[in-house]
């Protein structure tokens, strides 16, 4: 079965993956030979706080001021892919989470 991740993470090479690496850019998804336009309302913006709220790719511009928030914006766009993608992809969101040990670890749930 294809498995698909959103990344809430270093977005340098676009913040989809599959098991084999990167695939597509923040616009689109090429699976096989069917092309995924990523249209989400605030997709983009939601992006751009990558950096910030990546504890490894940014050590120095790194902030907890609204992670949560941002990690469950994530959290509905993982949803809204997998409204997009056929029942036969397995769709997970991926994202940094502290469970109050100060060591960041990267979390990862499936998205039914």
């Amino acid at each position: 079965m294809k498995t698909i991740t959103l990344h809430a993470d270093d977005v340098t090479f676009g913040p989809f993956q599959d098991e084999f690496g990167y695939i597509g850019n923040s616009k689109e998804i090429q699976i096989g030979n069917k092309l995924y336009t990523i249209d989400f309302p605030g997709f983009h913006s939601w992006l751009k706080n990558t950096r910030r709220y990546s504890p490894y790719s940014n050590p120095k511009g790194f902030s907890t001021d609204g992670l949560e928030v941002w990690i469950n914006q994530g959290y509905n766009y993982a949803i809204m892919l997998r409204k997009l993608l056929p029942h036969h992809i397995d769709v997970y969101y991926g994202f940094w989470k502290d469970f109050g040990d100060g060591t960041w670890r990267f979390c990862k749930t499936q998205i039914p």
